[in-house]
């Protein structure tokens, strides 16, 4: 019944890793919860909400605005917050039939930089990792409050310990294309291949000015030196290949070219 009102509301199918969350989200206690909601500052939201049964009466919204920041893409669902900037975390459906969904998490009041994690599992693991680190560093500046920080460690190495391991790596990830650079998903291979088809549409010194540049990281002027032409040049040729390039990727749905 559960899942059948998650896809009433949202149209998508959850992976099993949400259900698994929430069982372990609700029966953590003592340190460990300690760890979750006051060390990290994390709060479940979205269709957790609607496994606690808060939005089972009326709403004077849309449930699919529920949990929804400004910029949030439509294919970002929110899952998880944070408690600085808008930091907050959710499954990004650009594929609603397929599973699992790509994780992804951003700053709403801060620089719109996009992370990925493998799942939820793993985005919580990222994030007691930088927790530990900025224990860490508060101590070297504060001894008077090392108990706090000794008590705040051993609460997350305890959620560690019970956290579910999801150490799977995204088949997708994002590449760049709405506002913000926030993103678009698709197909690792799909975008090797696209982009494999459009170098072979450039003619040999195009190819190599985007080698060189792109994959061995040589400033323009460097190229100039390999190729026997001046910077200026490089320049030009660099941006003619970009744009030779951006007719083939629009032509495969990718419209923008610093996708690469």
């Amino acid at each position: 019944m559960t899942r059948a009102r998650l896809r009433e509301i949202y149209g998508v199918e959850f992976p099993d890793e949400l259900f698994e969350i929430w069982d372990w989200r609700s029966g953590l206690t003592g340190d460990s919860l300690h760890a979750f909601s006051d060390v990290l500052g994390l709060s479940l939201h979205g269709p957790f909400d609607v496994l606690a049964g808060k939005l089972d009466g009326p709403l004077r919204y849309s449930p699919l605005l529920h949990w929804r920041y400004q910029y949030d893409p439509p294919e970002l669902f929110t899952v998880m917050t944070g408690d600085t900037d808008g930091l907050h975390w959710g499954y990004w459906f650009d594929d609603p039939g397929r599973l699992p969904p790509v994780v992804a998490s951003f700053y709403a009041r801060d620089a719109f930089e996009l992370v990925e994690s493998a799942s939820l599992a793993d985005a919580i693991g990222k994030h007691i990792e930088r927790a530990r680190a900025g224990i860490e560093d508060n101590r070297k500046h504060d001894e008077r409050n090392a108990a706090t920080y000794d008590r705040d460690e051993r609460a997350l190495d305890a959620l560690d310990k019970k956290r579910p391991l999801h150490r799977r790596q995204p088949e997708r990830g994002p590449i760049i294309g709405t506002r913000g650079g926030i993103g678009i998903v698709c197909a690792r291979e799909q975008l090797r291949s696209v982009l494999a088809t459009a170098m072979q549409t450039l003619p040999e010194r195009y190819k190599k000015v985007v080698v060189l540049y792109y994959t061995n990281e040589m400033t323009m002027k460097e190229i100039g030196g390999v190729l026997g032409i001046n910077e200026s040049r490089v320049s030009q040729i660099h941006k003619s290949a970009l744009e030779k390039m951006n007719v083939v990727l629009q032509g495969a749905g990718i419209h923008n070219c610093s996708a690469f």
